[in-house]
């Protein structure tokens, strides 16, 4: 599970493909926002679940979000072995939200 900061706005994700050895880049931008009217980080979990597939073999993955109050989690899943696939993340931040913080 690898961990990223729930104030970016989207994510961009790279990993190998296990099938064919290709480098893949995506950009995740349905990140879930976790529920700020709840007491309890535990309560104020969203999750998503989005698909993408590899550029060069056509392999299909599960991206799963989890976010709440204090951080996001993603996991990149292979949809055919169910195993997990190592996948390196750098989060990119909205510029008009920067500027706000400045």
């Amino acid at each position: 599970m690898n961990t990223f900061n729930v104030n970016a706005t989207s994510l961009n994700i790279s990993f190998e493909c296990p099938s064919c050895s290709e480098k893949n880049c995506e950009e995740v931008v349905e990140l879930p926002k976790g529920n700020y009217t709840i007491d309890t980080i535990r309560d104020s979990l969203n999750t998503n679940e989005e698909f993408i597939e590899c550029g060069n073999c056509g392999k299909s993955f599960r991206v799963e979000l989890s976010v709440n109050n204090a951080e996001g989690e993603l996991q990149l899943i292979d949809e055919e072995s169910e195993d997990e696939v190592d996948v390196e993340i750098k989060e990119i931040y909205d510029e008009e939200s920067d500027e706000d913080y400045n």
